[in-house]
């Protein structure tokens, strides 16, 4: 399948038009990750926006000694949305769980391309206010299982996307 058609059928994309998707596709590339490997740490530069096509990835939170699971994504979700703020590096670790599929943007570009097209702009933000968010309930539920939360309370709380979500 074309890069423009992966784009277009990303729910990360839902709603640009076909002009918006032209924008993306001209610096976006495809990337295939193999099994257990490692697409950055925390504290590396932080340049690329990654939309999953295929396979998962773990969200972990990293040191030299040990990696602590925060959430599990899959195809249709997006990772490496710190590239669009003014943070210089990424929060967390990622990386694949299988062989894995992603759409990579050149966070700069689109950064440049946001600030020309407030449309867009706002759909892009929007979408990674809406993962943000996910990932931020998915610390809190991570830090209640380690202070001893029941697992049925923690389960409770799902924190995958809701089906209707335009941004994974």
């Amino acid at each position: 399948m074309p890069l423009y058609e992966h784009l277009k059928n990303h729910p990360f994309t839902l709603g640009m038009t076909e002009a918006m998707l032209r924008k993306l596709t001209s610096f976006a590339h495809e990337t295939t990750f193999e099994p257990e490997e490692v697409v950055f740490r925390a504290r590396d530069g932080s340049r690329q926006f990654c939309l999953i096509t295929a396979g998962s990835f773990r969200v972990e939170l990293g040191t030299p000694v040990y990696a602590v699971l925060i959430q599990s994504l899959g195809a249709g979700e997006v990772f490496g949305w710190s590239t669009l703020l003014d943070f210089r590096y990424r929060f967390f670790q990622v990386r694949s769980q299988e062989r894995s599929r992603v759409i990579c943007l050149d966070g700069a570009r689109l950064a440049e391309v946001c600030a020309r097209d407030p449309k867009l702009a706002a759909l892009v933000y929007r979408g990674v206010a809406q993962v943000a968010g996910r990932r931020i309930l998915a610390i809190e539920l991570r830090l209640a299982e380690f202070c001893g939360a029941k697992s049925q309370a923690v389960a409770a709380h799902e924190i995958d996307p809701p089906a209707s979500s335009s941004a994974a």
